[in-house]
């Protein structure tokens, strides 16, 4: 569950770093002539520059203060860099194992990372995800979503399943559309929390915006 809060700069951000992501994971076809260790085969020392350029206009330019890539060729790390400021107020180099705030590109990971599971046979995706964490089996969902978390609630259809979970239909809010409703969700959701189960406990203590598979919401 992705529950980190989204600024509307943090939204046209993502579909940058997206692009910046598809960049480097194109393959590259071009077979060094002379290669400088045998791991590097295959990878265009041509496109490599092509990309450092391109970083380097973005950081150059304001875009984004900093980058670290690494590419890996048949398992192995033949590119390792990194570019520009971790932090620019205090002029912190970026180093090429940095920590980065990735928000909402956990929810890819994630989801491959339960295909995976699901295709060894761990689950189904009609599943409910009460039968894994008990406390999803009592949900209840907000009638208005104008009279705030506290209004009037009614019972599930259904219980909520693994795919609902996986394609942002299980009837959670993240907090941030304007409604009453997601206005003090948000407030109860990102405050502090010491670990994930904590947060997930308070979620769970909380009303659904919608039925189970019955709405997408972000």
């Amino acid at each position: 569950l992705d529950v980190i809060h989204h600024t509307p700069n943090n939204m046209r951000n993502l579909k940058y770093y997206l692009a910046v992501l598809l960049f480097i994971l194109v393959p590259f076809q071009i077979v060094l002539s002379q290669p400088a260790d045998k791991a590097a085969e295959g990878i265009s020392t041509e496109r490599l520059k092509h990309y450092e350029n391109f970083i380097n206009s973005e950081i150059e330019s304001g875009q984004i203060p900093g980058a670290a890539t690494q590419i890996m060729y048949d398992g192995t790390v033949v590119y390792n860099k990194s570019f520009g400021y971790s932090n620019i107020k205090d002029k912190r180099l970026m180093k090429p194992d940095d920590i980065f705030f990735i928000q909402s590109m956990t929810k890819p990971i994630i989801t491959v990372g339960f295909m995976m599971l699901y295709e060894e046979g761990h689950f189904q995706l009609t599943d409910p995800v009460s039968k894994y964490i008990p406390a999803f089996k009592n949900l209840r969902v907000i009638k208005n979503i104008d009279g705030g978390i506290k209004g009037e609630t009614v019972p599930l259809k259904r219980e909520i399943i693994i795919a609902d979970l996986l394609s942002h239909t299980a009837g959670f809010s993240h907090g941030i559309s304007g409604s009453q409703f997601d206005k003090e969700f948000g407030a109860e959701l990102f405050k502090p929390f010491k670990t994930i189960q904590e947060r997930v406990d308070k979620l769970l203590q909380l009303p659904l915006l919608g039925q189970p598979g019955e709405q997408w919401a972000y």
